[in-house]
C-alpha cells in the first residue's frame, strides 16, 4: 500500500507498507522499524509483547529529544503495554498507539511540520484482499 503525502527527500518519510515491510525514503525495510527524524533502526521480526528497552534505545540517544512516539501496533489498534508505558515515562516521551498505517501517516504529517516525533511500526500482517 502506498502512502501519498508531500515529499521531502531529506526526511525518512514512510512511503508505503506491505504485510511484512515498510518503505522508508525509497528503501524497503523488512519487519518492525523505529523511525526517527534523522533515520531509522531496523528491529526485524517483532510483536508488541516483545518490545523492550533495547528496541527504544535510539529514543534516548536522540538529540534534540523526541517529544512523541507513535506506536504502530500492526493491522489494528492495541493498547500500549504497561511495561512500555512505564519505560517511556522514565524517558519523558509521550506515546500514542494506533494501527501502523495510521501511525505512518501521522508520523509523516508531524515530521513535515518539523515536530520531534518518532514512530515504532509493527508489520500489518496479511492485508485483506480488495
Amino acid at each position: 500500500m502506498e502512502i501519498d503525502e508531500r515529499d521531502d527527500p531529506r526526511l525518512p518519510l514512510v512511503k508505503g507498507y506491505g504485510p511484512d515491510h515498510f518503505t522508508l525514503a525509497g528503501v524497503r525495510v523488512e519487519g518492525a522499524v523505529l523511525v526517527l527524524p534523522e533515520g531509522w533502526v531496523r528491529l526485524g521480526p517483532l510483536s508488541l509483547d516483545e518490545v523492550g528497552p533495547a528496541h527504544l534505545e535510539a529514543l534516548q540517544e536522540a538529540d534534540p529529544p523526541i517529544d512523541l512516539l507513535l506506536l504502530g501496533t500492526g493491522a489494528r489498534w492495541q493498547e500500549i503495554p504497561s511495561s512500555i508505558a512505564r519505560l517511556l515515562k522514565t524517558m519523558d516521551v509521550r506515546a500514542e498507539s494506533m494501527a501502523s498505517a495510521a501511525a505512518a501517516r501521522t508520523f509523516n504529517v508531524l515530521l513535515l511540520e518539523d515536530r520531534r516525533v518518532a514512530c515504532l511500526l509493527l508489520p500489518v500482517g496479511d492485508l485483506p484482499s480488495q
